[in-house]
């Protein structure tokens, strides 16, 4: 599964937009209120998964994991989506796109940085420049559909703004930017429970209307392989 180039389109200019992925970052407890933070926190521990060593916390994971496919196929029968702003440099420019950080919750329970590369990352085909996204920050919902029932729907401002996301990443890792792409954090579930649908639809609404979507079906293997890539937590 490699990525040579993205392709996507500005809805503010209707112009394309190519990526070519360098770095594929997946950021984690990124909320901005700190007891939805320990909300999410604690659903995994519900789950028999635990917390990270820090957070904010960031997973470094391969970019052949990335796709803008109609449909992806896991080797788990107990994995999930959830939506995610995803922040992108393309040719020199900042963009927010939405995605998935599709994940075998199997897997997660065992190791959550080996579950950040169990699954495909889908993406979404069109993008929002950053500056525009920043503004509408505080007056966006970012949303989820598991089978066609409403999954997660929050504001996207209880996700701490894309730059201080950026900037804490920076700190901590160095790491140039160019051709970056970074999933930036989720919301809590709605039901509380993971939905291990075959259909997972996110979108990013402004004003009751979608400005941003990405949808995928999925399919599981039957015979599960052991995924070789491995992912380095910074």
């Amino acid at each position: 599964m490699t990525v040579k180039t993205l392709q996507f389109r500005d809805v503010s200019t209707g112009s394309a937009v190519v990526l070519r992925p360098r770095e594929l970052v997946i950021a984690g407890f990124t909320g901005a209120d700190q007891e939805s933070v320990r909300e999410h926190i604690q659903e995994l521990a519900d789950h028999g998964i635990m917390p990270p060593p820090h957070i904010p916390i960031f997973y470094r994971a391969p970019v052949s994991l990335l796709t803008q496919d109609e449909a992806i196929v896991v080797s788990s029968k107990e994995s999930s989506g959830e939506a995610e702003p995803v922040l992108i440099c393309a040719e020199d420019d900042w963009y927010l796109a939405l995605g998935s950080d599709h994940t075998a919750r199997d897997v997660e329970k065992e190791s959550i940085p080996e579950s950040k590369v169990s699954c495909p990352k889908p993406v979404g085909k069109s993008v929002i420049p950053l500056r525009e996204a920043a503004g509408d920050w505080k007056n966006s919902r970012i949303r989820s559909y598991a089978d066609g029932a409403l999954y997660q729907d929050a504001p996207l401002a209880d996700i701490l703004p894309a730059q201080e996301i950026l900037d804490s990443y920076r700190k901590s890792s160095g790491s140039s930017t160019s051709g970056l792409v970074m999933f930036l954090g989720t919301v809590p579930l709605k039901s509380k429970s993971f939905e291990f649908a075959t259909h997972f639809t996110a979108e990013l609404v402004k004003d009751g209307a979608v400005v941003l979507s990405c949808s995928y079906d999925i399919a599981s293997r039957s015979d599960r392989t052991h995924n070789q890539e491995r992912t380095e937590t910074v």
